[in-house]
């Protein structure tokens, strides 16, 4: 776990950096707006959907955003040419940045 993530999750005292805004004592949506979020590193995918889908499963919002989004994802894991493969064909590698 990494020092950002224990004191976003007050698992360790913050120290005021005044470059950084504070996000400890936020509410969690609060700071999942501002992008912060945590998962556990578990590949769960959903075999019998692609891996643009499978992205997409999460989204919300409007669709065309959030298809732009996964394919920019997918282009900087460089899995872009795998966006239309089913999530159950790709290795376990492959697999984990789809998820």
């Amino acid at each position: 776990m990494t020092c950002t993530l224990t004191a976003a999750l007050a698992l360790v005292a913050v120290r005021q950096d005044r470059h950084v805004p504070r996000i400890d004592g936020l509410k969690p949506s609060a700071v999942a707006v501002r992008g912060v979020g945590w998962t556990f590193q578990v590949i769960r995918v959903f075999p019998e959907l692609t891996a643009m889908e499978n992205l997409l499963v999460v989204t919300r919002g409007r669709l065309a955003a959030a298809q732009a989004r996964a394919r920019g994802l997918l282009r900087f894991v460089k899995l872009e040419a795998l966006a239309g493969e089913y999530a159950g064909n790709l290795s376990t590698g492959s697999r984990s940045w789809s998820s």
